[in-house]
């Protein structure tokens, strides 16, 4: 009995402890430098530091990550935002000389690849992905690191990105 009481004692003491302390969540970003303004009714808000966060949505839900997230969410363009029906598969990754795309080939359409490097760059632009069963992109060229494939639907314009490691 003692064994029960002492341990009703103690979760009681944890209980209490716990819910005396004030859990609040605030939008707070450490980054290396960034600007808030406020002109003309609108905010502006950046920081520059934080790594890439992807940003995934569908008709009604916005996923990101991060704490420096908007109040207001405006659509700025009406359409669909990725391609999952597309059964897009990329690979292999991490990569070292070959990568393989293939996508769903009754859709009737040919996707376009762009490459991009973290910085932004461009490394290949608007390449036709002709054969759906697999078509090669070669990266032989690439300096090892991380870049992201941007597929492009030509007739829609609606695009799907991966994120892909070049060894």
């Amino acid at each position: 009995m003692n064994r029960f009481l002492l341990t009703a004692v103690l979760w009681h003491c944890a209980l209490a402890f716990s819910a005396a302390q004030d859990a609040t969540l605030f939008n707070q970003v450490v980054g290396a430098t960034g600007r808030f303004a406020v002109q003309q009714g609108r905010t502006f808000a950046y920081t520059i530091g934080e790594v890439v966060i992807p940003t995934l949505s569908s008709s009604n839900v916005v996923l990101t990550q991060g704490f420096h997230q908007p109040e207001q969410t405006q659509i700025v363009s009406v359409g669909d935002p990725d391609l999952t029906d597309w059964d897009i598969l990329v690979y292999p990754n991490p990569v070292s000389e070959a990568l393989t795309v293939r996508y769903a080939p009754d859709k009737g359409s040919t996707l376009t690849a762009t490459v991009v490097d973290l910085l932004g760059r461009v490394i290949l632009t608007d390449q036709p992905l002709a054969d759906p069963s697999g078509t090669v992109l070669d990266c032989r060229l690439w300096q090892p690191g991380v870049y992201f494939v941007i597929l492009t639907d030509p007739v829609s314009r609606a695009t799907a990105m991966t994120r892909v490691v070049r060894l």
